[in-house]
């Protein structure tokens, strides 16, 4: 049986010399392992529960309203009905036909796409 003197001085010679580094470093490696685990643990455990999909849907009670603000007008609307073509009135005052130059670029745009595409063609 080992004796407290033996005991004591193998405790000693261990954390003497060279071997107090390489004990220090054991002893710390040790320590952030068990703090990492504990950490990872906690973790886990805190993770909250979601809600089935049945709960989480949405249902409006009432009519969804643009917030007031500074810049916006009080007969704001958030969106309008699409006309399915352009009145003549539309047509005079949006629609600038183009000019000479600008369909000569167009037709050169789209006559490299062409090409580029029938380039690729077997």
């Amino acid at each position: 049986m080992i004796g407290k003197s033996d005991f004591f001085g193998t405790i000693k010679a261990l954390f003497s010399g060279r071997k107090k580094y390489v004990a220090f470093i054991s002893g710390t490696l040790i320590l952030m392992t068990c703090i990492a685990l504990a950490v990872f643990i906690a973790q886990k455990s805190k993770k909250t529960r979601r809600a089935p999909a049945a709960e989480r849907t949405f249902s409006p009670t009432q009519e969804l309203l643009a917030p007031d603000g500074p810049q916006e007008q009080k007969d704001y609307i958030a969106s309008r009905e699409v006309k399915d073509a352009w009145s003549d009135a539309d047509t005079e005052r949006w629609f600038t036909p183009p000019e000479g130059k600008e369909m000569e670029d167009l037709r050169r745009a789209n006559d490299k796409i062409v090409s580029d595409i029938l380039g690729a063609a077997p």
